[in-house]
C-alpha cells in the first residue's frame, strides 16, 4: 500500500486535481479493506486458507495488484469497500479516544 500512498503524495506535489487525488485515496481505502476480509474468526481453517492464498497472490503479483484482484472478485465496489474502511477507521479513532479519556491523569508531585 506504500505505492499508493507515495503516488498520492507525488500527485499532490505535481498538481493533480482534487478529484484525481480523491479517487486514488478512495481506492487506497478500498484496498486496505481487502486485507481485513478474511472472516470474523481469523483463526478458523477457512480464514487461514483464504489468507494464505492471498499472501501467495501478493508474492506472485505484488501487494497492490493482489489487493485489486481480490477486490474485483469480492463482489463489492471500490466505493463500498472504501466506505467500510472509513467506518472501521472511525471506530478505531473513537475507541482510542474513549480509552484515552478513561485513563487517569497523572498527578504532579
Amino acid at each position: 500500500m506504500f505505492d499508493l500512498d507515495a503516488g498520492e503524495k507525488l500527485g499532490k506535489r505535481v498538481g493533480w486535481s482534487p478529484s484525481r487525488l480523491a479517487t486514488l485515496t478512495q481506492e487506497q481505502y478500498a484496498l486496505m479493506q481487502v486485507f481485513s476480509t478474511f472472516g470474523d474468526n481469523r483463526w478458523d481453517c477457512a480464514s487461514i486458507g483464504r489468507e494464505n492464498e492471498f499472501i501467495s497472490q501478493i508474492a506472485r503479483l505484488g501487494e497492490v495488484a493482489a489487493a485489486r484482484d481480490a477486490l474485483e472478485h469480492s463482489g463489492n465496489t471500490v466505493e463500498e469497500m472504501a466506505q467500510k474502511q472509513m467506518e472501521t477507521n472511525q471506530k478505531i479513532r473513537s475507541a482510542t479516544l474513549q480509552q484515552q479519556e478513561a485513563m487517569p491523569v497523572p498527578r504532579q508531585p
